[in-house]
């Protein structure tokens, strides 16, 4: 029986290897960091919640049936851009017999960039054109626009 103690193997390389990017997202775990000398810093993640809540019949799915890498974008840090590669992860129902992926809360649902991205995108359309900011984050216009109308509408509706 494993003591709650241990570590798994993912954890232990990530602390020995030694934390080079601070991601402050507490929904998700760190396993693994790779820093190549030109290109972008790649960090896999996992998220903190298991077991889930199957969305067809309320039942507890602890049984994982499937895992993916899925690739998405965060802030750049220090002049490098950063990947995220994200675990997402398919349970197996016992009782309906039906598999439902984990939601992904740092960046939504059929999501490619984290939410901090796309908020940070839409502050800088705001001091900036938008075809310098797409150039700049090297992203299209259409994103732009689209970032800077999900960080002003909040605002809109607080003014009425």
């Amino acid at each position: 029986m494993p003591d709650q103690h241990t570590k798994s193997n993912g954890e232990e390389r990530a602390l020995n290897a030694g934390v080079m990017v601070p991601l402050e997202l507490p929904d998700l775990r760190v396993l693994e960091q790779h820093c190549s000398v030109d290109g972008p810093i790649s960090i896999q993640v996992i998220a903190k919640t298991s077991p889930m809540t199957c969305p067809h019949c309320q039942g507890e799915c602890g049984k994982i049936h499937d895992c993916r890498l899925r690739a998405k974008r965060e802030i750049n840090r220090r002049g490098y851009a950063v990947r995220l590669l994200v675990q997402k992860r398919r349970f197996a129902c016992p009782r309906c017999a039906t598999t439902c992926t984990e939601p992904d809360e740092a960046c939504g649902r059929r999501r490619r960039t984290t939410s901090r991205l796309r908020a940070s995108i839409g502050k800088q359309v705001i001091d900036r054109p938008g075809a310098h900011v797409s150039q700049d984050e090297e992203i299209g216009p259409r994103f732009a626009r689209t970032c800077f109308q999900e960080h002003i509408a909040p605002q809109l509706e607080r003014r009425g």
